[in-house]
C-alpha cells in the first residue's frame, strides 16, 4: 500500500521536484494510517480494484486507447470509431496521454477518491476505539 500510495503522489505530481523520499514519507503515512484507522484489510483490495478499474477508464479516454482484450487485438466488424483496426477500444474526450486535461481529469477523481475516504475515517476510527 506505500509503495502504490508513493508512486500514485509521483505519478500525480502531488510532490513536484521532492524526489522519492517525500513520495515514500507519503505513501508510508497513508499505509500506515489506513491500517490503523481500518476495521480489518479490506481495504487493499478494494484500493487497487478501484485503482486498476480507473486507470483502465483514463486510458480508454485519451486518443490511444485501452486494449481491453489483450493480447487479442481484434479487428472492428465495420468501421466504428471507437474501435481502432489495433483492436483499442476508445473514448477520446481528454487529448494526448499527458495532456492537462488528462491531468485535470485524474486529479479531480483523485480529490473526489481523497475525500470519500477520508469520510470513513470516523467510522472507522470509532471501530477501533471499541476494541478498546
Amino acid at each position: 500500500a506505500a509503495f502504490l500510495a508513493a508512486v500514485a503522489a509521483k505519478a500525480l505530481r502531488l510532490l513536484p521536484n521532492r524526489g522519492w523520499r517525500a513520495a515514500w514519507a507519503l505513501g508510508i503515512l497513508v499505509a500506515v494510517s489506513a491500517t490503523v484507522l481500518s476495521d480489518g484489510l479490506w481495504w487493499i483490495p478494494a484500493s487497487v480494484a478501484v485503482g486498476v478499474s480507473v486507470h483502465i477508464l483514463g486510458d480508454a479516454l485519451t486518443n490511444n486507447g485501452v486494449a481491453l482484450l489483450w493480447p487479442l487485438s481484434p479487428e472492428p466488424p465495420a468501421r466504428l470509431w471507437w474501435w481502432q483496426s489495433s483492436g483499442r477500444f476508445r473514448l477520446p474526450l481528454l487529448g494526448r496521454t499527458g495532456s492537462w486535461r488528462e491531468w485535470a481529469f485524474v486529479s479531480v477523481v483523485t480529490a473526489f477518491t481523497v475525500v470519500r475516504a477520508v469520510r470513513l475515517i470516523p467510522l472507522a476510527a470509532r471501530g477501533v476505539a471499541a476494541l478498546f
